[in-house]
């Protein structure tokens, strides 16, 4: 049986979350009403919760503080920031920290629930370094034509495992990826037309909040690596000059930066051949 903490300063929502996961199966190892008794009541547990279920604004001390602090205590922690407010949801995203907007149905729920329950399977360690091949140097964006992603994916790991943080965008569904334990707490975002409660989603009309989100992680990382899977699904929705312009816009932030990567994964077969052509001199193609 897993063990389940809450955190909701909402005594109605405390008793809804008690309710329904107790009839799932779940054991609610304890229950805290804000930040402070959070961590004091975490870091008193005999046992690890199995998740921690944490709202986003309560008195005193928030939910991303907390989460903070208990990480900081248990590096392990397994956490997810309940929150109305697409800033915090982000900031979660960008500490590893799993997020699900509200209002969210009792589906949601047990689907994010599900997604980040510990399931036992062998980790991989990414803290192995594995060694760079002498053609990937820093500030620099790579193009790998593929429909799969594989090879972006792999050079990605690698990069990972020399220490450099990592945000995702992808055209797959995130379940496709965070199912890889060492995936599971980098940043990913969905490129989708279906934004939802549980998963941090950019829409193709509003890919600007790419740039947004990368000037943001850069600040704070100087060793940086952008994986971006699937990239043609924004050519099929938004207009070629802005598609190129994003990309220009992103070499051009890259360049600038100490060390940072941007890995693309695209399938080009699908994009007309003058359009494939000009977004190819923006990368160094890697076949």
């Amino acid at each position: 049986m897993k063990n389940i903490f809450v955190v909701e300063d909402e005594v109605m929502l405390q008793q809804l979350y008690s309710d329904l996961l107790s009839m799932r199966g779940y054991n609610i190892l304890g229950v805290a009403s804000n930040g402070e008794e959070a961590v004091d009541k975490y870091k008193g547990f005999d046992v690890r919760p199995d998740l921690v279920i944490m709202d986003h604004r309560m008195p005193g001390m928030g939910g991303l503080e907390a989460a903070q602090v208990i990480r900081e205590f248990d590096p392990l922690a397994n956490i997810i920031i309940i929150s109305a407010d697409d800033r915090a949801v982000w900031d979660s995203v960008k500490l590893g920290i799993a997020s699900m907007r509200k209002p969210f149905s009792v589906t949601d729920l047990m689907t994010t629930l599900e997604s980040s329950l510990p399931k036992g399977d062998p980790k991989i360690d990414v803290k192995e370094s594995v060694p760079m091949p002498d053609y990937l140097k820093p500030r620099a964006m790579y193009l790998f034509e593929e429909e799969e992603g594989t090879s972006a994916i792999e050079h990605f790991r690698t990069l990972i495992s020399n220490g450099y943080k990592g945000i995702i965008f992808t055209r797959k569904h995130p379940d496709t990826l965070l199912g890889t334990p060492w995936i599971k707490d980098i940043p990913t975002i969905w490129l989708s037309t279906a934004p939802t409660s549980n998963i941090p989603t950019i829409s193709p009309g509003n890919i600007q909040k790419i740039l947004i989100m990368l000037q943001s992680a850069l600040v704070e990382n100087t060793k940086l690596v952008v994986m971006v899977l699937g990239y043609e699904f924004i050519f099929t929705n938004v207009e070629f000059e802005r598609v190129l312009n994003l990309v220009q816009v992103l070499g051009d932030r890259i360049a600038a930066s100490e060390s940072a990567f941007v890995i693309f994964s695209m399938d080009s077969s699908v994009i007309p051949d003058r359009e494939a052509k000009l977004i190819k001199k923006e990368f160094k193609v890697v076949n």
